[in-house]
């Protein structure tokens, strides 16, 4: 039983979510974005110091007013200075830093142009640099204002120059070209950020999904019932599943093959010489056959192979079935032809008996052949009831409180007198088995009532249920003090129609078995060292299996 908790959003929907919230960096982001560009403007502000102190910079820095130039340009780098450690340790929010080192810029540039000839001194692409940081840095109405602040600078640099007629040509037409140039230049930056964080968030969910997709695929290849290994193009295994672990018994997690079984290292080394023969079938723990295949993976360059196990039994259970549908045609015709005549012979002897004049040895026979009709009419009805069983109907199922009620049913339906049941179980309150209850509880009926015709009579325990947790099994014994079964009876007695006793039909071992590996069990006999029979009913351990991606 599994949950799985799993979910996916496409790129449509990823962008258009983003696009609903106004665009802005992550802040990791900002603050990289912010160094980076704290940076770039520490590095512009010693270099236009070093060219206004060495005059070998471009003959237009300070052209008009070095004086002016050279005050400004060391306020800048003095103000760009205080803000380094802040900036460097995070403090403060980082859209405060983004104001502060845009307000800078916009308060001391403009003083630089104007100190080097005002519009045409080429410094106007340096709050061109600024109106771009503000677009990446703050987005939508934030970058659109810094852009028209920036525009009012060109124009009221224009403006004051014609007034007090400072240089000798005006710049309006240069001016107005540099405002269009600012709102030009933050509608780009804020386009270039919104699509560079739409790609970043669809590339975050992409990777979200390939992960949430490899954990899928993990938990799935972990709880397949068949077992898969992945071998690397070194030979060493790369992964395993659990299952494999359960088949071969393995306590942890195996380097090479040769740590799961020498036959199928040699196997694998045998099937890389000649991949024609690709199966084998190997031992597993419980005398289970594991069938093993293996395969090669399409991989671009380097070869990976993976190894397919099988347990056999599964296969088995699905025979069984297909058998018992099978047996259930033939025995419907069989009841149909044998039945009538078997009923007429059965009246027969009966009215043959209860004639007055009969002598004593015809009155034997006439018994015998009742006894014998009735024995035939009994394997008829086991034989529809084995042929008429449905599927397996699993549960899940609290072993201990179900065998607790079935102990009360039983002595209550069966009568047992002196010989009672008695029931052992592990201190645990919760043991868990997926089972069908009806069939299980045929089962117990049936090794019960042989376990009491067969014990010795007396005041002590004659039957015992005992459940025990063995390995990833769970066994149910049930356990007598009878006579046991003769060793050389003991290969035969899970065979149809085989029995010891005159009154048997020699199906109820045979019925039992079946309908325990219909429910993925298996049935055994064990004798007790003291005397007595032990059935033994094993099933694998339930496990319920959540998993949350």
């Amino acid at each position: 039983m599994s949950t799985l908790q799993y979910s996916l959003y496409s790129s449509e929907e990823l962008i258009s979510t983003s696009q609903k919230n106004q665009f802005s960096l992550k802040h990791s982001q900002v603050w990289q974005a912010l160094r980076i560009y704290f940076f770039y403007r520490f590095t512009l502000a010693l270099f236009l110091l070093w060219a206004v102190y060495t005059g070998k910079g471009p003959s237009l820095i300070a052209a008009y007013s070095p004086t002016l130039f050279t005050y400004s340009i060391i306020v800048y780098t003095i103000l760009l200075g205080i803000s380094f450690i802040p900036l460097h340790t995070g403090s403060y929010d980082c859209k405060i830093h983004a104001f502060y080192h845009l307000t800078l810029d916009l308060c001391c540039i403009p003083l630089l142009i104007h100190a080097s000839g005002g519009i045409g001194s080429g410094l106007e692409a340096l709050l061109l640099m600024s109106v771009a940081a503000s677009g990446l840095l703050l987005g939508g109405i934030y970058s659109v204002g810094f852009a028209a602040l920036c525009s009012l600078v060109f124009l009221g640099e224009a403006i004051y120059s014609d007034l007090y007629d400072i240089f000798e040509n005006t710049h309006y037409t240069e001016a107005s070209v540099l405002g269009i140039c600012s709102f030009a230049v933050s509608l780009f930056a804020h386009s270039l950020g919104r699509r560079a964080e739409q790609s970043e968030l669809l590339a975050n969910q992409r990777g979200r999904d390939i992960e949430r997709l490899e954990k899928l695929n993990v938990h799935i290849i972990q709880n397949l019932q068949s077992g898969v290994i992945i071998i690397d193009p070194v030979k060493g295994i790369q992964s395993i599943n659990q299952s494999v672990l359960q088949f071969f018994k393995l306590e942890k997690t195996p380097v090479k093959l040769s740590g799961i079984s020498a036959k199928l290292a040699e196997s694998y080394q045998d099937w890389l010489s000649d991949q024609q023969h690709d199966s084998i079938t190997l031992d597993g723990q419980h005398e289970a056959q594991i069938l093993t295949r293996f395969i090669a993976l399409e991989t671009a360059g380097k070869p990976y192979h993976m190894i397919w196990f099988e347990d056999l039994s599964i296969e088995t259970q699905r025979i069984q079935q297909a058998k018992l549908v099978s047996l259930g045609h033939l025995a419907a015709s069989i009841a149909h032809e044998i039945r009538n005549p078997l009923s007429v012979i059965s009246h027969a002897s009966q009215l043959l008996e209860e004639t007055p004049d009969l002598d004593t040895e015809s009155k034997k026979m006439s018994q015998l052949i009742i006894r014998h009709a009735s024995r035939v009419n009994k394997i008829i009805d086991n034989i529809l009831q084995l042929a008429q069983r449905k599927p397996a109907c699993l549960e899940e199922i609290e072993l201990i409180q179900w065998v607790d009620n079935f102990i009360v049913l039983f002595q209550e339906d069966y009568h047992t007198g002196n010989n009672k049941l008695y029931f052992t179980h592990p201190h645990s309150s919760s043991l868990k088995l997926r089972v069908d209850p009806s069939q299980l509880r045929q089962i117990l009926t049936n090794l019960c009532s042989n376990a009491i015709k067969h014990s010795v009579k007396s005041s002590q325990a004659d039957v015992e249920i005992i459940i025990n947790e063995i390995d990833d099994k769970v066994t149910i014994d049930v356990s007598d003090a009878g006579p046991g079964i003769p060793e050389q009876y003991r290969d035969r007695l899970f065979d149809p129609f085989f029995t010891t006793s005159e009154t048997g039909t020699g199906l109820g071992l045979y019925i039992c078995r079946e309908l325990s590996e219909l429910n993925q069990g298996w049935l055994d006999y064990f004798p007790r060292p003291e005397g007595g029979s032990v059935f033994r009913l094993s099933f694998p351990k339930y496990r319920q299996k959540v998993i949350s991606i």
